[in-house]
């Protein structure tokens, strides 16, 4: 297991360009491999993150890589990340489009089995900062040889927003993982606090799609377990931003819509923002009988499920 702690520009900037990219591709290159823990595809004609081009074209891609599980599962139900990176809509902005599959490569970048549809995720579009901002914001994660999740610029107070983007195997009752899928959710907060995702069940005769929510509700892709601060218990009457209840404070798992797929997800929580520290520091929450710990992303509620009320907790072990 590995947590990834660490910095990047959002934006690419004109004047360093090329290195720019490297830099994001070799951050992406270096979480999956190193913080994960996961195993590269053998098959050539993968990007080189030191020597990757930025494309001089609006949508247009620069190389590819696809990643293995490494986990104990993964020689009877391997999972597989094709990760595609380029340039999005403007000389400042960089995407990533992502596929998955519960496949091996034939050794030619092309899998033996169903590939799920792609999603691009912009990360730098249009917004309210200058495309020259050279702040360095925060890129925050954590994985394992069975698991990802990583949460790009969530300290971004302004458009375009963070973006989280997360792999994990389905639960058995006691937490462990089991082989009948993965779920893959993502939250874009560029523009708004809808999420998306893909579920991928092993003995599906389809090809899984990507499917959007909207409207800040996670309706489509998972369920929260409240859904709403109606439903939570207050500290007192005039205090409707805290769960606290006999001298405990709560956060609340998601869980896969896909029927049979009962048990929630770990890679994040719901919190409310009165609740967890505002100065990014981890905390330890009882999940599935164990100690885990977990990093609030966004005191503010900045990256956030459902209303600025309800930030989130990434895994952070």
């Amino acid at each position: 297991m590995g947590t990834l702690n660490t910095t990047s520009k959002q934006f690419i900037v004109t004047a360093s360009a090329n290195a720019d990219f490297q830099a994001i591709v070799t951050l992406w290159h270096n979480f999956f491999g190193t913080t994960c823990g996961f195993t590269q595809a053998a098959d050539s004609g993968q990007i080189n993150p030191a020597t990757v081009a930025f494309p001089g074209s609006n949508n247009t891609d620069a190389g590819q890589e696809v990643w293995y599980f490494n986990d104990s599962l993964h020689s009877t139900y391997p999972v597989a990340i094709r990760v595609v990176y380029g340039r999005g809509s403007d000389a400042n902005n960089w995407r990533v489009t992502i596929s998955v599959s519960l496949s091996v490569t034939n050794g030619s970048l092309t899998f033996l089995g169903t590939e799920s549809g792609t999603v691009t995720i912009n990360f730098a579009t249009a917004g309210t900062r200058t495309n020259a901002d050279t702040t360095a914001y925060r890129v925050v994660g954590s994985g394992a040889s069975g698991r990802a999740v990583i949460a790009w610029f969530p300290d971004t107070v302004s458009t375009p927003r963070g973006t989280i983007f997360a792999i994990e195997r389905t639960k058995n009752s006691d937490g462990t993982d089991n082989g009948d899928g993965v779920v893959i959710p993502y939250f874009a907060s560029m523009a708004t606090t809808n999420p998306n995702g893909l579920t991928f069940d092993r003995l599906g005769v389809y090809t899984p799609a990507w499917r959007t929510g909207s409207g800040g509700t996670a309706n489509n892709m998972m369920n929260m377990l409240l859904s709403s601060t109606s439903l939570v218990t207050p500290r007192s009457i005039a205090d409707t931003g805290s769960t606290l209840a006999s001298g405990k404070v709560y956060a609340f798992p998601f869980f896969p819509t896909r029927p049979g797929w009962k048990y929630p997800l770990m890679s994040f929580l719901n919190y409310f923002t009165a609740d967890f520290p505002v100065d990014f520091s981890t905390v330890t929450i009882p999940f599935y009988g164990s100690n885990h710990t977990y990093l609030p992303l966004s005191p503010s509620g900045v990256l956030n499920v459902g209303g600025s009320n309800w930030p989130l907790l990434i895994r952070y072990e």
